[in-house]
Protein backbone atom coordinates (compact mmCIF):
# COMPACT_ATOMS: atom_id res chain seq x y z
CA UNK A 1 0.00 0.00 0.00
CA UNK A 2 0.89 3.79 -0.15
CA UNK A 3 -0.22 4.31 3.29
CA UNK A 4 -0.67 2.82 6.32
CA UNK A 5 -4.59 3.99 6.74
CA UNK A 6 -7.70 2.77 4.51
CA UNK A 7 -11.41 4.72 4.38
CA UNK A 8 -13.90 2.99 6.16
CA UNK A 9 -17.69 4.27 5.75
CA UNK A 10 -16.50 7.47 5.69
CA UNK A 11 -13.54 7.52 8.18
CA UNK A 12 -10.26 7.23 7.55
CA UNK A 13 -8.61 4.76 9.65
CA UNK A 14 -5.03 2.67 10.71
CA UNK A 15 -4.28 -0.33 8.53
CA UNK A 16 -2.77 -3.33 11.17
CA UNK A 17 0.84 -3.70 9.74
CA UNK A 18 2.14 -7.33 10.71
CA UNK A 19 4.28 -9.17 8.68
CA UNK A 20 5.77 -11.11 11.33
CA UNK A 21 3.75 -14.16 10.78
CA UNK A 22 4.22 -14.03 7.05
CA UNK A 23 7.92 -14.02 7.33
CA UNK A 24 8.10 -16.39 9.76
CA UNK A 25 6.50 -19.31 7.49
CA UNK A 26 8.00 -18.03 4.50
CA UNK A 27 11.51 -18.89 6.26
CA UNK A 28 9.97 -22.19 8.47
CA UNK A 29 12.34 -25.03 6.62
CA UNK A 30 12.99 -22.81 3.94
CA UNK A 31 16.07 -23.58 1.34
CA UNK A 32 18.14 -20.15 2.58
CA UNK A 33 18.84 -21.33 5.52
CA UNK A 34 21.13 -24.22 4.37
CA UNK A 35 22.49 -21.76 1.50
CA UNK A 36 25.38 -19.92 3.43
CA UNK A 37 27.55 -22.93 4.13
CA UNK A 38 26.66 -24.23 0.79
CA UNK A 39 27.40 -20.45 -1.20
CA UNK A 40 30.68 -20.46 0.80
CA UNK A 41 32.14 -24.29 -0.67
CA UNK A 42 30.37 -24.01 -4.18
CA UNK A 43 29.49 -20.93 -6.01
CA UNK A 44 26.91 -22.69 -8.30
CA UNK A 45 24.33 -23.06 -5.05
CA UNK A 46 24.19 -19.25 -5.14
CA UNK A 47 22.21 -18.36 -8.38
CA UNK A 48 23.41 -14.85 -9.50
CA UNK A 49 19.45 -13.92 -10.90
CA UNK A 50 18.60 -13.80 -7.43
CA UNK A 51 21.76 -11.77 -6.46
CA UNK A 52 20.11 -8.46 -5.32
CA UNK A 53 16.31 -9.22 -4.20
CA UNK A 54 13.94 -6.26 -2.69
CA UNK A 55 11.64 -6.78 0.14
CA UNK A 56 8.60 -5.56 -1.60
CA UNK A 57 8.06 -3.02 -4.84
CA UNK A 58 10.05 0.12 -4.57
CA UNK A 59 8.47 3.35 -3.99
CA UNK A 60 9.63 6.63 -5.34
CA UNK A 61 11.02 8.69 -2.59
CA UNK A 62 12.01 5.60 0.02
CA UNK A 63 15.90 4.95 0.25
CA UNK A 64 16.98 1.52 -0.02
CA UNK A 65 18.93 -0.17 3.18
CA UNK A 66 20.90 -2.46 1.42
CA UNK A 67 22.09 -5.59 3.55
CA UNK A 68 25.03 -7.77 2.26
CA UNK A 69 25.64 -11.00 4.97
CA UNK A 70 29.09 -12.20 5.73
CA UNK A 71 31.07 -15.47 5.44
CA UNK A 72 29.08 -18.55 5.17
CA UNK A 73 25.50 -16.95 5.76
CA UNK A 74 23.08 -15.85 3.78
CA UNK A 75 20.24 -13.04 3.67
CA UNK A 76 18.07 -15.34 6.24
CA UNK A 77 20.17 -14.14 8.67
CA UNK A 78 18.92 -10.77 8.52
CA UNK A 79 15.06 -11.99 9.37
CA UNK A 80 15.21 -10.81 12.91
CA UNK A 81 16.54 -7.49 12.27
CA UNK A 82 13.71 -7.18 9.79
CA UNK A 83 11.05 -7.84 11.29
CA UNK A 84 11.96 -5.15 13.92
CA UNK A 85 12.69 -2.16 11.30
CA UNK A 86 9.73 -3.39 8.89
CA UNK A 87 7.22 -2.88 11.91
CA UNK A 88 8.36 0.59 12.77
CA UNK A 89 5.68 2.82 10.71
CA UNK A 90 8.34 5.96 10.49
CA UNK A 91 11.59 3.98 9.29
CA UNK A 92 8.88 2.01 6.69
CA UNK A 93 7.64 5.14 5.25
CA UNK A 94 10.29 6.44 4.33
CA UNK A 95 12.64 3.38 3.76
CA UNK A 96 12.92 -0.28 2.04
CA UNK A 97 15.10 -3.10 2.32
CA UNK A 98 17.09 -4.78 -0.31
CA UNK A 99 19.06 -8.11 0.13
CA UNK A 100 22.21 -9.00 -2.16
CA UNK A 101 23.56 -12.67 -1.95
CA UNK A 102 27.31 -13.88 -2.78
CA UNK A 103 29.04 -17.26 -3.03
CA UNK A 104 31.21 -15.92 0.18
CA UNK A 105 33.91 -18.31 -0.44
CA UNK A 106 35.30 -16.38 -3.73
CA UNK A 107 37.63 -13.69 -4.03
CA UNK A 108 36.30 -10.24 -2.01
CA UNK A 109 37.21 -8.05 -5.10
CA UNK A 110 35.37 -10.39 -7.35
CA UNK A 111 32.03 -9.97 -4.72
CA UNK A 112 32.35 -6.57 -4.99
CA UNK A 113 32.34 -6.36 -8.74
CA UNK A 114 29.70 -8.24 -8.58
CA UNK A 115 27.75 -6.06 -6.26
CA UNK A 116 28.19 -2.88 -8.21
CA UNK A 117 27.12 -3.91 -11.12
CA UNK A 118 23.82 -5.15 -9.46
CA UNK A 119 23.16 -2.28 -7.79
CA UNK A 120 23.90 0.04 -11.14
CA UNK A 121 21.66 -2.13 -13.07
CA UNK A 122 18.57 -1.97 -10.43
CA UNK A 123 19.02 1.83 -9.62
CA UNK A 124 19.20 1.91 -13.93
CA UNK A 125 16.04 0.56 -14.20
CA UNK A 126 13.92 1.84 -11.46
CA UNK A 127 15.20 5.29 -12.13
CA UNK A 128 16.34 5.54 -15.79
CA UNK A 129 15.63 9.79 -15.21
CA UNK A 130 17.83 10.26 -12.25
CA UNK A 131 14.78 11.83 -10.53
CA UNK A 132 14.04 9.56 -7.83
CA UNK A 133 15.98 11.40 -4.45
CA UNK A 134 15.63 8.27 -2.38
CA UNK A 135 18.18 5.92 -4.76
CA UNK A 136 20.33 8.78 -4.77
CA UNK A 137 20.98 8.38 -0.98
CA UNK A 138 21.23 4.80 -0.75
CA UNK A 139 22.39 3.35 2.88
CA UNK A 140 24.61 -0.18 2.83
CA UNK A 141 24.44 -2.34 5.67
CA UNK A 142 27.52 -5.36 5.78
CA UNK A 143 28.35 -7.72 7.98
CA UNK A 144 32.20 -9.02 8.01
CA UNK A 145 33.11 -9.72 5.21
CA UNK A 146 29.97 -8.03 3.69
CA UNK A 147 31.54 -4.95 5.05
CA UNK A 148 34.41 -5.55 3.22
CA UNK A 149 32.65 -6.06 -0.23
CA UNK A 150 30.15 -2.79 0.77
CA UNK A 151 33.22 -0.75 1.58
CA UNK A 152 34.40 -1.18 -1.91
CA UNK A 153 31.18 0.68 -3.35
CA UNK A 154 32.26 3.92 -1.70
CA UNK A 155 35.55 4.66 -2.18
CA UNK A 156 38.09 5.38 -4.66
CA UNK A 157 41.05 2.37 -4.99
CA UNK A 158 43.34 3.85 -8.38
CA UNK A 159 45.49 0.97 -9.09
CA UNK A 160 46.30 0.37 -5.81
CA UNK A 161 44.76 -3.63 -6.04
CA UNK A 162 46.46 -4.20 -9.49
CA UNK A 163 50.12 -2.86 -8.53
CA UNK A 164 50.14 -5.79 -5.24
CA UNK A 165 50.18 -7.98 -8.84
CA UNK A 166 52.23 -6.26 -11.28
CA UNK A 167 54.02 -2.47 -11.82
CA UNK A 168 52.79 -2.98 -15.48
CA UNK A 169 49.83 -0.91 -16.33
CA UNK A 170 46.60 -3.63 -16.82
CA UNK A 171 46.18 -2.01 -20.30
CA UNK A 172 50.15 -2.98 -21.88
CA UNK A 173 49.79 -6.78 -20.67
CA UNK A 174 49.19 -8.82 -23.85
CA UNK A 175 45.82 -11.15 -22.11
CA UNK A 176 42.69 -12.42 -23.42
CA UNK A 177 39.47 -9.65 -23.71
CA UNK A 178 38.10 -11.59 -20.93
CA UNK A 179 40.61 -11.71 -18.37
CA UNK A 180 41.53 -8.23 -19.14
CA UNK A 181 37.20 -7.05 -18.37
CA UNK A 182 37.17 -8.94 -15.42
CA UNK A 183 40.59 -7.69 -13.92
CA UNK A 184 39.02 -4.21 -14.63
CA UNK A 185 36.05 -4.30 -12.95
CA UNK A 186 37.39 -6.86 -10.45
CA UNK A 187 40.46 -4.51 -8.92
CA UNK A 188 39.76 -0.99 -9.77
CA UNK A 189 36.85 1.14 -8.08
CA UNK A 190 35.31 4.07 -7.86
CA UNK A 191 32.52 5.45 -5.26
CA UNK A 192 28.86 4.66 -6.35
CA UNK A 193 27.55 8.21 -6.96
CA UNK A 194 24.30 6.82 -5.58
CA UNK A 195 25.20 6.36 -1.87
CA UNK A 196 24.75 8.19 0.68
CA UNK A 197 25.92 5.92 3.96
CA UNK A 198 27.66 3.13 5.06
CA UNK A 199 26.84 0.54 8.41
CA UNK A 200 29.88 -1.73 9.56
CA UNK A 201 29.16 -4.58 11.41
CA UNK A 202 31.69 -6.29 13.10
CA UNK A 203 33.79 -5.94 9.73
CA UNK A 204 37.39 -7.07 10.02
CA UNK A 205 38.98 -3.83 7.76
CA UNK A 206 42.80 -5.24 9.39
CA UNK A 207 41.82 -8.95 8.93
CA UNK A 208 40.27 -11.59 11.36
CA UNK A 209 42.82 -13.86 13.54
CA UNK A 210 40.57 -17.21 12.55
CA UNK A 211 41.32 -16.00 8.69
CA UNK A 212 45.31 -16.85 9.66
CA UNK A 213 45.14 -20.45 11.83
CA UNK A 214 44.38 -23.83 10.88
CA UNK A 215 40.53 -22.83 11.21
CA UNK A 216 41.20 -20.24 8.11
CA UNK A 217 43.57 -23.10 6.71
CA UNK A 218 40.58 -25.84 6.50
CA UNK A 219 38.16 -23.21 5.17
CA UNK A 220 40.35 -22.25 2.04
CA UNK A 221 40.38 -25.95 1.03
CA UNK A 222 36.42 -26.85 1.15
CA UNK A 223 36.28 -23.36 -1.57
CA UNK A 224 35.46 -24.17 -5.01
CA UNK A 225 36.07 -21.39 -7.74
CA UNK A 226 33.44 -21.50 -10.37
CA UNK A 227 34.37 -22.44 -14.12
CA UNK A 228 34.44 -18.95 -15.80
CA UNK A 229 37.18 -18.14 -12.96
CA UNK A 230 39.32 -20.90 -13.37
CA UNK A 231 41.56 -19.81 -16.28
CA UNK A 232 42.40 -16.45 -15.04
CA UNK A 233 45.73 -17.56 -12.96
CA UNK A 234 46.86 -19.38 -16.67
CA UNK A 235 45.97 -16.17 -18.87
CA UNK A 236 47.91 -14.30 -15.67
CA UNK A 237 50.93 -16.58 -15.72
CA UNK A 238 51.01 -16.09 -19.43
CA UNK A 239 51.27 -12.36 -19.24
CA UNK A 240 54.13 -13.21 -16.71
CA UNK A 241 51.99 -12.07 -13.70
CA UNK A 242 51.81 -14.07 -10.47
CA UNK A 243 49.18 -14.37 -7.98
CA UNK A 244 49.97 -15.08 -4.34
CA UNK A 245 51.46 -18.66 -4.27
CA UNK A 246 51.95 -18.82 -8.18
CA UNK A 247 54.50 -20.62 -9.03
CA UNK A 248 55.31 -18.54 -12.49
CA UNK A 249 58.87 -19.71 -13.26
CA UNK A 250 57.15 -23.24 -14.02
CA UNK A 251 55.69 -21.33 -17.03
CA UNK A 252 57.46 -23.99 -19.79
CA UNK A 253 56.97 -23.88 -23.88
CA UNK A 254 55.39 -27.03 -23.77
CA UNK A 255 52.41 -25.24 -21.27
CA UNK A 256 49.90 -25.85 -24.23
CA UNK A 257 50.52 -29.76 -23.82
CA UNK A 258 49.71 -29.75 -20.55
CA UNK A 259 47.93 -27.48 -19.35
CA UNK A 260 46.26 -29.42 -16.38
CA UNK A 261 49.31 -30.21 -14.78
CA UNK A 262 50.38 -26.25 -15.40
CA UNK A 263 47.50 -24.80 -13.59
CA UNK A 264 47.61 -27.30 -10.55
CA UNK A 265 51.00 -25.79 -10.12
CA UNK A 266 50.60 -22.25 -10.30
CA UNK A 267 47.77 -22.81 -7.90
CA UNK A 268 44.47 -21.28 -7.89
CA UNK A 269 42.83 -17.54 -7.19
CA UNK A 270 42.66 -16.71 -3.26
CA UNK A 271 40.03 -17.10 -1.46
CA UNK A 272 38.28 -14.71 0.28
CA UNK A 273 39.21 -16.27 3.71
CA UNK A 274 42.68 -16.18 2.40
CA UNK A 275 42.18 -12.53 1.84
CA UNK A 276 40.83 -11.63 5.56
CA UNK A 277 44.15 -12.79 6.51
CA UNK A 278 46.07 -9.77 8.49
CA UNK A 279 48.68 -10.26 6.48
CA UNK A 280 47.42 -10.49 2.89
CA UNK A 281 48.01 -7.70 0.57
CA UNK A 282 44.72 -7.04 -0.15
CA UNK A 283 43.60 -6.40 3.20
CA UNK A 284 46.29 -4.19 4.06
CA UNK A 285 45.57 -2.44 1.04
CA UNK A 286 41.73 -1.75 1.83
CA UNK A 287 42.44 -0.84 5.08
CA UNK A 288 44.58 2.01 3.82
CA UNK A 289 42.02 2.91 1.12
CA UNK A 290 39.80 5.95 3.34
CA UNK A 291 36.09 5.93 3.00
CA UNK A 292 35.88 10.07 2.11
CA UNK A 293 32.91 12.60 2.30
CA UNK A 294 29.76 12.97 1.29
CA UNK A 295 29.48 9.26 2.33
CA UNK A 296 29.18 8.57 6.15
CA UNK A 297 30.49 5.75 8.00
CA UNK A 298 29.16 4.26 10.75
CA UNK A 299 30.52 1.12 12.98
CA UNK A 300 29.22 -1.13 15.40
CA UNK A 301 31.60 -3.45 17.39
CA UNK A 302 30.58 -6.09 19.61
CA UNK A 303 33.09 -7.50 21.89
CA UNK A 304 33.07 -10.51 24.61
CA UNK A 305 33.00 -8.38 28.02
CA UNK A 306 32.11 -4.57 28.86
CA UNK A 307 34.11 -1.75 28.71
CA UNK A 308 36.95 -0.48 27.65
CA UNK A 309 36.63 -2.51 24.54
CA UNK A 310 40.90 -2.37 23.25
CA UNK A 311 42.48 -5.67 22.62
CA UNK A 312 38.72 -7.37 22.91
CA UNK A 313 37.71 -9.85 20.01
CA UNK A 314 33.64 -10.82 19.54
CA UNK A 315 35.48 -13.94 18.63
CA UNK A 316 36.61 -13.42 15.19
CA UNK A 317 37.38 -9.60 15.24
CA UNK A 318 39.47 -7.69 17.40
CA UNK A 319 38.04 -4.34 17.95
CA UNK A 320 41.14 -2.47 16.84
CA UNK A 321 40.28 -4.21 12.92
CA UNK A 322 37.08 -3.81 13.38
CA UNK A 323 37.36 0.70 14.47
CA UNK A 324 37.54 2.87 11.22
CA UNK A 325 38.26 6.69 11.79
CA UNK A 326 36.36 7.50 9.67
CA UNK A 327 33.24 6.05 11.62
CA UNK A 328 31.00 9.03 12.65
Amino acid sequence: REDDTAMVSGRQVPVEYETSVALALSLDGAPVWDSGVAGFRNPVAVLERRALQLWGPHRKGRIPVVFVHGTASSVARWAEMINELDSDAAIREHYEFWFFTYPTGLPILYSASRLRVWLQRVVAELDPDGTDTGLRNMVLVGHSQGGLVAKLQVVSSGSRFWDNLSDVPLDRLELQPATRDLLRDALFFEPAPFVGSMIFLATPHRGSFLAANWQGRLATRLTQVPGHLLNLPLDLARAGIGLPGMAVDLMTGELELDEVRVQFALGRLPSSVESMNPSSAFIRTLADVRIEPPVVAHSIIPVRRGPPPDGQPDGVVDFESARIEAAQ
